[in-house]
């Protein structure tokens, strides 16, 4: 799993919740919208050193009929919400808001395995021009635990995935 497979997990989730969500706006932009939408963006990502250090074990994996070499890593990441909010739809400025409190709780209640929300933070509401729409930025600190595979003697990475059951 990429770190866009995981932006493209908490999209999805969002999403499902019934909230307007998009990764990347249009070419051009967006302009006149006529419903709140949050576009969501993975700002940084801290990984510490750069390799998956922490052996975890080995597995048996039934497709290759031979035993792969398993090691984790903790990566921090922030992610970034802009939520926008038409001049004209009747909340206004306290419309962006109630969609950040929406989206909190849906990441609290359900973020993807092996994604664990950090806290939030939100900012001040400010009127976008462009958009004609109010918009305010929130932040997601999270952390993501991380599962890479090895199946030969050279320790070669098959491939990372995005682990675990946070509670």
């Amino acid at each position: 799993m990429s770190l866009q497979a995981i932006e493209t997990a908490v999209l999805a989730l969002l999403t499902e919740a019934g909230i307007h969500a998009v990764g990347v706006f249009p070419a051009g932009g967006m302009t006149r919208i006529t419903r709140p939408v949050t576009a969501v963006a993975l700002k940084t990502v801290d990984a510490g050193r750069a390799a998956f250090c922490q052996y975890l074990g080995q597995r048996w994996n039934e497709t290759a009929g031979e035993w792969e070499e398993l090691y984790g890593k903790q990566v921090k990441l922030v992610f970034t919400l802009d939520i926008f909010s038409p001049r004209l739809d009747e909340g206004g400025a306290a419309r962006c808001r109630t969609v950040f409190d929406e989206i909190a709780a849906v990441l609290l209640s359900a973020a993807p395995a092996g994604l664990r929300v950090n806290g939030f933070s939100c900012g001040a509401t400010s009127f976008d021009k462009t958009m004609d729409a109010f918009r305010c930025r929130a932040e997601v600190p999270c952390t993501a635990y991380l599962c890479a595979a090895s199946a030969d003697e050279d320790a070669t990475l098959l491939d990372f995935e995005l682990r675990g059951v946070m509670q």
